[in-house]
């Protein structure tokens, strides 16, 4: 079994999509304007799907990373949007794949906590037990069947975050942390 953790590399935006190979999927933010994400298909295709597709005896786990939904607050929508639409793409070309699962843990209540986090992006070791015990019953896996489901959940759980409960705990230690680093 080979387990891979994907980040969502491979991201590109392009102002002209008639001038490269690349995928695009149309988006409509909030604000009602229309813009073009560039998935990078031959990035995905070269390194991950023809890969998968060229070794059905090897058995891959994706694990999509928990980031903490403090992260996702401070990257903004954009930056979410489009590692949501390479998930998507890549469980999409791999639906067929036997060999290929993937698994996800932003439904849970882990990303909410900061304390699980040894900063934004990387969470402590405890949530590697649940992720081997997930590969090996086959639980929380995402698929095509329940992908919109899953993101939308986990879109939901970083718009619901409680950033104020944060920047309340921060607050004490603001005027010192702006001295020190103001001397540098």
């Amino acid at each position: 079994m080979l387990v891979l953790i994907y980040g969502g590399g491979g991201v590109t935006h392009s102002n002209n999509p008639k001038k490269d190979s690349r995928f695009y999927i149309p988006i409509i933010y909030p604000n009602n304007t229309l813009d073009s994400i560039a998935i990078d298909k031959d990035y995905l295709e070269s390194n991950i799907i023809n890969f998968v597709k060229e070794n059905p005896h090897i058995r891959f786990s994706f694990i999509i990373p928990t980031y903490s939904r403090l992260f996702y607050y401070m990257v903004g929508a954009k930056y979410f949007l489009q590692l949501v639409l390479n998930y998507k793409w890549l469980i999409w070309e791999l639906r067929e794949c036997d060999n290929a699962k993937f698994y996800g843990f932003d439904d849970l209540d882990y990303a909410d906590d900061i304390r699980n986090y040894m900063d934004t992006i990387h969470y402590n070791v405890d949530i590697n037990a649940l992720q081997l015990d997930s590969i090996f019953k086959s639980t929380h896996i995402i698929n095509v069947q329940n992908m919109d489901a899953y993101f939308n959940k986990m879109q939901d759980s970083i718009q619901n975050y409680d950033i104020e409960s944060i920047k309340r705990k921060i607050e004490p230690y603001k005027d010192e942390f702006l001295k020190k680093y103001e001397k540098d």
